[in-house]
């Protein structure tokens, strides 16, 4: 078959392309902007793009063209195709005919945590060999893709209650055949396309009906039991709660009586799993929190602060009972990613995981692209990326990064973007969410123009109001006003988060580089200069066209100036061309990078990283922590990369180095 994409640059309809493309289909698109991350992801998947939109796109005469969110019924290229007598189809529809049809799919729904849950998800069932097919709204980083066709009986479907076309005005989810569904969350959203709570709660009823009585929903305690009522298949509730703290859920429905299975453990006489292994929790506390949560009717994923730090959540999970079942570690902060661990875990347990290989993936997952994503730092500035644009979403990832990357000021940048954002609808709530914050400051609304002036969130007062919660906060006319702001008062040990759904003019690199002496991630627009530092140092390189996002590069005022890689084995990194422009050379910057490399491994939680280099390199080495260690007690996969045996090729004398990280 060929499809046609119209908006094929949008993240849907993107990963659909990619899909598509995968399964063996002739892809071609069209869009009116074409940028990266996704328009270097088509070009890697040989995905034509065509720009800007026009009636001629049509003339490689697809059989059908598919419909993104920015057509309507006027669209150039619809009104061709409906001329051609061509099919048009949505999205939606798409993915469900294409690679639904057979499978059983497993919809993550909600207000929020949609993106990491289903990428959570998928890592799961993927590192318990179920090789599942996948489509998410975002990059899964231990995917680095956002869809995958598999081919294990499940595909986890990110599932989106936005409309679906210009022709088919229902929620995309009601497309994706449930079987076993994951709900994070109801909440007002959407108010473009939703004119009130209820109709939200009405709609997510409706969805929760589809789900066939041999299926599963796991729903929060917060989602309505108006909502879970309606389902007519078992329905099993969760919550978070730290430890000797209340909890706030609350919900009605049917609840399952199962406990997870695992290595290590004995069942009960209810059939429930007890893991005998209770970590560092006592039998007596255990009894307290159990008793505790018997009453709720929900497992319960209890966090335990002593064990939990600034890159990873440790939590223990209770059955509806009060059983305890075991402690697992995610390497991602915050209740609100707890809680989307234990929702996850349910669902894999019910697929028929066990606890040990759960609780190893669990450990493994990389996180989302654009979730708390580091950007880069500059003169001891932290730079983050978030596409929180939802107050209960700002809130909670204030909350999770408080702390997180030292003492200095927790910033927050806010660009009310979505439909919803640029509204005054939740005008009070955005100010009490971003009073989180040590200071902040908030951009423009996208696109307000668009809105009757009665609708339009005023940033001016949002301001006054955060100020009189007592944050300082201000509004600035444009990016290149921020970034300027930022600029001069920001101070070493700063964070600095941007919260958007979109791209946000660029701002993160803007803002690096105005700050200067910035180490981030590398992006397309620096592999000319990272191939020539790496030929200048006679450094062979990867791919660098496809590997580029392996690199962190160091830029200063006259150019790149240093790099360093690293490849992702498992729970183990590699640490690759390290290099520093021999102008540069003795000013430190060795050490800055492999500390950037180090605390970049620390995030994606792996246990060990490992070195190869000359006796210089040793020295960097060891003042970072690392232990010298004969090359046989390398991992034998580490051994038989091209990385080892380029760095052993090029010079006798170099050392294979690693850094022990007990977690």
């Amino acid at each position: 078959m060929k499809y046609h994409l119209i908006g094929i640059c949008g993240t849907g309809m993107g990963a659909v392309a990619g899909l598509l493309r995968d399964a063996g289909h002739e892809v071609r698109g069209s869009d009116s902007g074409i940028y990266p991350p996704m328009s270097d992801l088509l070009r890697s998947l040989e995905i034509p793009v065509m720009e800007p939109f026009a009636p001629q796109n049509l003339d490689w005469k697809p059989d059908v063209v598919v419909v993104g969110n920015v057509c309507h019924k006027d669209h150039v290229e619809v009104l061709r195709a409906q001329e051609l007598g061509l099919t048009l189809v949505s999205m939606a529809q798409v993915l469900e005919d294409e690679f639904l049809v057979d499978r059983a799919s497993v919809v993550v729904a909600g207000t929020h945590g949609k993106t990491t849950s289903s990428s959570l998800l998928a890592h799961v069932l993927d590192s318990a060999g179920r090789d599942p097919g996948f489509f998410i709204g975002g990059v899964a980083r231990n995917f680095g893709r956002s869809f995958r066709v598999g081919t294990g009986p499940e595909f986890v479907v990110e599932g989106d209650e936005y409309d679906t076309a210009f022709f088919d005005k229902k929620a995309k989810f009601f497309h994706y055949r449930p079987r076993y569904v994951l709900l994070t969350s109801v909440e007002f959203d959407h108010a473009d396309i939703y004119d009130s709570y209820e109709v939200i709660v009405e709609t997510f009823g409706d969805f929760v009906a589809m789900i066939p009585e041999d299926g599963l929903l796991v729903a929060h305690s917060s989602v309505p039991g108006s909502v879970v009522d309606r389902a007519r298949c078992p329905v099993w509730r969760y919550d978070v709660s730290g430890i000797n703290e209340g909890r706030s859920g609350h919900g009605s429905g049917i609840y399952g009586k199962v406990g997870l299975r695992g290595g290590g453990a004995a069942r009960s006489e209810s059939g429930l799993v007890w893991n005998r292994d209770a970590a560092s929790v006592s039998a007596t506390r255990q009894r307290e929190d159990s008793d505790a949560f018997l009453a709720t009717g929900a497992w319960v994923a209890t966090v335990v602060p002593e064990r939990s730090s600034a890159t990873e959540s440790v939590f223990q999970i209770h059955t509806p009972e009060g059983e305890f079942v075991g402690t697992f570690r995610v390497p991602i902060p915050g209740r609100h990613n707890v809680a989307n661990a234990l929702g996850c875990l349910l669902i894999a347990y019910k697929l028929g995981l066990d606890r040990p290989e759960m609780s190893r993936a669990l450990a493994s997952f990389q996180g989302v692209r654009r979730r708390q994503e580091f950007k880069g730092v500059a003169q001891g500035v932290v730079v983050l990326d978030d596409f929180a644009h939802h107050p209960t979403a700002v809130r909670e990832t204030l909350a999770a990064l408080k702390g997180r990357f030292g003492d200095g000021a927790l910033i927050a940048v806010f660009e009310p973007r979505s439909n919803t954002a640029r509204r005054n609808i939740f005008q009070r709530k955005f100010a009490e969410a971003l009073s989180g914050a040590d200071r902040v400051v908030i951009a423009p609304p996208y696109g307000v123009e668009k809105l009757p002036e009665d609708q339009r969130l005023d940033v001016d007062a949002l301001a006054d109001e955060i100020r009189a919660l007592g944050a300082p906060a201000r509004a600035l006319g444009d990016v290149d006003a921020i970034v300027e702001h930022l600029a001069a008062t920001t101070r070493p040990g700063d964070t600095v988060v941007t919260m958007s759904s979109g791209s946000f003019g660029g701002i993160h690199r803007k803002l690096l580089l105005r700050i200067g002496d910035a180490i981030f991630p590398a992006g397309s627009e620096d592999i000319e200069e990272l191939a020539q530092l790496l030929d200048k140092l006679h450094l062979d390189g990867d791919d660098l066209a496809a590997n580029f996002d392996d690199y962190l590069v160091l830029r200063v005022q006259d150019g790149l100036a240093g790099c360093i890689g690293m490849e992702i084995h498992g729970p183990y990194g590699l640490v690759k061309d390290m290099a520093v422009a021999p102008s540069r050379q003795g000013e430190g910057w060795g050490w800055m990078l492999g500390q950037s490399a180090l605390q970049r491994a620390s995030r994606l939680g792996l246990e060990r990283v490992f070195m190869f280099g000359t006796r210089s390199t040793k020295g960097i080495g060891q003042v970072l922590g690392f232990k010298v260690c004969d090359k046989d007690e390398v991992p034998g996969f580490l051994r038989d990369s091209p990385q080892f045996a380029r760095a052993v090729h090029r010079n006798a004398e170099h050392m294979c180095i690693k850094l022990y990280e007990d977690r």
